[in-house]
């Protein structure tokens, strides 16, 4: 076996043993615990946070995959918009034409917001009705941020 090879077979080694690693740290990796993990994602969080019955995680599903199509189909005319005109990428300031643009996104992202809140609360039973504040909040301030 050539010097090269035994080089090369050394940082693949090493490479893959950092990968693994990594891969481990990121799937098994501490969380924090002020936003602790969800095995189902929004419906389990919803289900855990607002005891949803099961006729409840349905409909919450659906009101969910509607608001999160919503949300893509924002996101990809902002990016469409950013990338529209050459302007946008190379200067700090905006034309009034897009920052108007930018400013009926965000109300569109506010307004599918508070309506999928709506379809929640909605659904909720007068005892379930307490927590629907703390559900939001949860979803609102996600993974990164600090609890109140």
């Amino acid at each position: 076996m050539s010097r090269r090879w035994k080089v090369f077979s050394y940082f693949l080694l090493v490479g893959l043993l950092l990968n693994s690693v990594l891969l481990g740290w990121l799937w098994f990796g501490a969380r924090r615990p002020d936003f602790p993990r969800h095995a189902h994602g929004p419906v389990g969080m919803a289900t855990e946070i607002l005891n949803l019955d099961l006729r409840q995680q349905k409909a919450f599903q659906e009101s969910a995959r509607r608001h999160h199509q919503r949300m893509v189909q924002i996101n990809e005319e902002r990016v469409r918009l950013f990338f529209e005109l050459p302007e946008n990428v190379a200067v700090d300031s905006l034309s009034a034409e897009t920052e108007a643009s930018l400013i009926r996104l965000e109300q569109q992202r506010w307004k599918a917001t508070r309506r999928h809140f709506s379809e929640v609360k909605i659904l909720l039973r007068p005892e379930q009705l307490p927590r629907f504040e703390d559900f939001c909040k949860a979803v609102l301030q996600g993974p990164g941020l600090r609890r109140p």
